[in-house]
C-alpha cells in the first residue's frame, strides 16, 4: 500500500469584502476631511436678504410761536390757582385768588369737613404727565428735570385747589374780604409760566432765541407771593400756532416747493398736517410749520421735538459690510452676438493657430451688468491684448478698459458669485438696494456678511 502523501496545503480563506465597513470608512473620511476644512478655513457669516425700508433722519427740535397775553396782578398777595394749566377757560371764569394775609388756605381747611384729596381722575392725569416725561427724557438735557419738578408741584397744588374751589362760596363775608377772586378777562388756554417768548414773532426771531441752551422758564406756583404788576399767568388766545425748525441748505432746497408737510410729534406720537414755508434768519434757512389745531395739547411747551414725515426709501435691505466694489472689463454691446449650441449671448474672440493664421472663436463669458453702451465681464475670462471681432465686420475691440461695479457676493450655490446692486439709500448700518434688477439679488438670497472676506468663486463651508 502506497504511503500517504504527508504534504499539507494551507487553506486560504476567501476574501470577504464587508460593504458596510467600506461605506462607514468613506463617511468617516469625509466627515474628518470636512472638520479639518472647517477648522483651517475662515468662518464666513451669511446674511439673508429681506425687504425693508430706511427713513432719513428728519427729527428736529422746534420753537413754538403763538398768540399769548400776559395777565398781571393788581396788588400784592399770595396766589392760589383754581384752573388747571393747559385748560381752556371762558371770560369771567375764576382763575386764581389773591390773598393779602396768607390765611386763605387755613380758612379753606377750617371750612371743609374732610381733607382735600386728589380724585382718581387727578391721579390718572398725574401718572400720564409723569409717563410722558419719562418716555421723552433726554440725558443730554438734564435741566428739563427741574422744569418737570416745578410743573408737577404746580399741578398737584392746582388740583387740590380746584377741589376746594366750591368752598370759597361758603366763607363768610367777613373772611371773604381778606382775599380777591380774579377771573379771566378773555377766553383762552391758561398757562402758569413765563419765558420771555410771549411777544416773539417770526419778524423778531433771532438765532439765539432758537437755541434751547439759552432757554429759561419761570413757573409760578400756588402760595407764591407776588407784587402788584407781576405776571400771574398768561392766556393763549388763538388756536393758530407755528413751529420753527432749523434746516440745512440741502433740505431747504429739497423742500423748497412744498406748501404742506405731515409731521409727527415725538412727545406723544400725534400726526398732523401743517402749512409749510421756508424762511431765513441771518441768511440761514428755517422751516415754518403752521397749524390750526392741537394747540391745547402743547400749551405748556415752548420747544418740542417733531419728525417730518417724508416718504421712506423701500427696497432690499442689506448690511453696509456686505457691499464691495470690483473691477470688470467693459465690451461695447455692438460686439455681442449669439452663437454656440445654446444661442447664448457671447463674443467672437480672435485666436491664432500654430501657423499664425487668425480665426474667431465664440466665447460665452458671464455677463455681470450692462448699460446702453457696454457689457461688464469678469477680468479672468480675457487677457489684456485680446481682441473681440464684430460680427460681419472687420472691426476689432482690444480688451483692456475696466470699470468698477458695486455689488455683493451671493452664495446660494455654495460658492461666492458677485451680484451687481443699485444702492437707493444708505445709513451707517444698512443699504436699501433696488429690487428686481436683471443682474442683482432677490428676496431670501444669501449673501456674505463681510464682502471683503471672500473672492469670486470661493467655496463657502
Amino acid at each position: 500500500m502506497a504511503s500517504r502523501n504527508k504534504k499539507v496545503t494551507k487553506y486560504r480563506r476567501p476574501l470577504n469584502i464587508n460593504i458596510g465597513i467600506i461605506i462607514f470608512g468613506i463617511i468617516f473620511i469625509y466627515v474628518l476631511f470636512s472638520i479639518i476644512l472647517y477648522m483651517i478655513n475662515p468662518h464666513i457669516s451669511v446674511y439673508e436678504v429681506n425687504k425693508g425700508s430706511l427713513s432719513t433722519n428728519n427729527t428736529y427740535q422746534g420753537l413754538i410761536l403763538r398768540q399769548e397775553t400776559k395777565i398781571t396782578a393788581d396788588k400784592a398777595g399770595y396766589v392760589n390757582f383754581y384752573a388747571r394749566e393747559g385748560e381752556k377757560i371762558g371770560v369771567g371764569q375764576t382763575v386764581y385768588t389773591l390773598d393779602e394775609t396768607g390765611k386763605l388756605a387755613d380758612l379753606l381747611a377750617d371750612s371743609t369737613n374732610s381733607e382735600s384729596t386728589l380724585t382718581d381722575d387727578d391721579i390718572k392725569s398725574l401718572k400720564t404727565e409723569i409717563s410722558s416725561f419719562s418716555n421723552d427724557f433726554d440725558t443730554n438735557n438734564f435741566k428739563s428735570v427741574y422744569n418737570f419738578k416745578y410743573d408737577i408741584e404746580n399741578t398737584v397744588l392746582e388740583l387740590v385747589n380746584i377741589n376746594l374751589l366750591n368752598s370759597i362760596s361758603d366763607l363768610t363775608s367777613e373772611n371773604a374780604g381778606l382775599f380777591t377772586t380774579c377771573t379771566a378777562p378773555s377766553e383762552g388756554l391758561v398757562v402758569y409760566s413765563t419765558d420771555g417768548y410771549e411777544d416773539a414773532t417770526i419778524d423778531n426771531l433771532t438765532e439765539d432765541m432758537l437755541n434751547y441752551d439759552n432757554y429759561k422758564k419761570t413757573t409760578l406756583k400756588s402760595s407764591d407771593l407776588v407784587n402788584a404788576g407781576d405776571v400771574v399767568y398768561k392766556l393763549i388766545t388763538d388756536e393758530a400756532w407755528s413751529i420753527v425748525i432749523p434746516l440745512d441748505e440741502e433740505k431747504a432746497t429739497e423742500y423748497a416747493d412744498r406748501e404742506t408737510m405731515k409731521i409727527k410729534f415725538k412727545k406723544d406720537g400725534v400726526i398732523a398736517n401743517a402749512g409749510f414755508s421756508i424762511i431765513r434768519i441771518n441768511s440761514k434757512p428755517y422751516a415754518k410749520l403752521d397749524l390750526t389745531n392741537s394747540c391745547i395739547r402743547y400749551a405748556t411747551d415752548r420747544f418740542i421735538d417733531i419728525e417730518l414725515m417724508v416718504s421712506s426709501i423701500e427696497g432690499l435691505k442689506i448690511p453696509v459690510s456686505s457691499v464691495v466694489e470690483k473691477d470688470f472689463y467693459t465690451i461695447p454691446i455692438d460686439y455681442a452676438t449669439q452663437g454656440g449650441d445654446s444661442n447664448q449671448l457671447g463674443f467672437l474672440l480672435e485666436v491664432y493657430d500654430q501657423d499664425g493664421k487668425s480665426s474667431t472663436q465664440f466665447v460665452e463669458p458671464t455677463i455681470y451688468y450692462s448699460t446702453d453702451d457696454d457689457y461688464y465681464v469678469e477680468t479672468h475670462e480675457f487677457e489684456v491684448g485680446n481682441y473681440i471681432v464684430k460680427t460681419d465686420s472687420t472691426d476689432r475691440y482690444p480688451i483692456g478698459k475696466t470699470a468698477k461695479l458695486t455689488g455683493v457676493y451671493n452664495i446660494n450655490k455654495g460658492y461666492a458669485v458677485f451680484k451687481q446692486i443699485n444702492v437707493l439709500y444708505q445709513n451707517e448700518e444698512y443699504d436699501i438696494v433696488e429690487e428686481g434688477t436683471t443682474y442683482g439679488i432677490a428676496v431670501y438670497d444669501h449673501i456674505v456678511l463681510d464682502g471683503n472676506s471672500v473672492n469670486e468663486d470661493d467655496i463657502i463651508y
